[in-house]
């Protein structure tokens, strides 16, 4: 009976210790697995990573189909990111040119062009964004001067106006600076090259601009 006994408590042991093992071995591969999880200094694709792409869930069939057609082709200027509830794809365009210089020219009375910039949208759909400012500097009269700024869909002074134009006065201090900013946008329907140009004029006498800093942006439709 005590040799039955003791061979049974063996038994026991043996399996109490092959389970404390087996427990022990399945709690590292777990804290293994979760370390290697949360390490984002992997390369990608090694074949001993934890997790196939197969074993993702809620994949947007956009990425799912395995076919890499987010992107037209010539639209190189753009960066894609695709979602969107028809195919799971949505592009947001990061289209930007900008133009900017310095140096002394005068505004005078009459509407002239200070600066110019060309932007070609990817989509018809999209919007222009311009943002810019022009840096001034009155004649040396003690009156304040007035300079009237507009942004037109080409470079002449009949082109159409984009936006509202803007009025920016003076100190009335002989040679006091003063600054213009623009913030307009445009509907232009069309993938051809735009270009945009502020144009401006003063009011009475003489200001010069001495800088300027124009922005064009493709903003595209919801």
């Amino acid at each position: 009976m005590n040799s039955t006994s003791g061979a049974m408590d063996e038994q026991q042991n043996s399996t109490m210790t092959a389970l404390s093992l087996s427990t022990s071995a399945i709690y590292t591969a777990i804290q293994t697995t979760s370390t290697r999880m949360s390490d984002n200094t992997g390369t990608i694709n090694t074949s001993n990573n934890p997790i196939s792409w197969s074993q993702l869930k809620d994949v947007p069939a956009g990425f799912s189909d395995g076919t890499d057609d987010g992107g037209a082709a010539g639209e190189p200027d753009s960066f894609i990111l695709f979602k969107d509830t028809a195919q799971a794809k949505v592009r947001a365009f990061a289209n930007i040119v900008a133009s900017s210089s310095v140096w002394v020219a005068r505004i005078p009375t009459v509407e002239v062009a200070i600066a110019t910039v060309a932007i070609t949208p990817v989509l018809a759909t999209s919007k222009i964004r311009i943002d810019g400012s022009v840096s001034m500097v009155k004649d040396l009269s003690t009156t304040a001067r007035t300079v009237r700024i507009r942004v037109r869909r080409g470079r002449a002074s009949t082109d159409p106006k984009v936006g509202s134009e803007i009025g920016v006065q003076s100190q009335a201090v002989a040679t006091s600076t003063f600054t213009a900013a623009i913030h307009v946008i445009d509907s232009p329907e069309t993938t051809s090259e735009i270009e945009y140009t502020i144009h401006a004029n003063v009011l009475v006498g003489l200001s010069s601009y001495t800088a300027f800093h124009m922005i064009a942006q493709e903003i595209p439709s919801p």
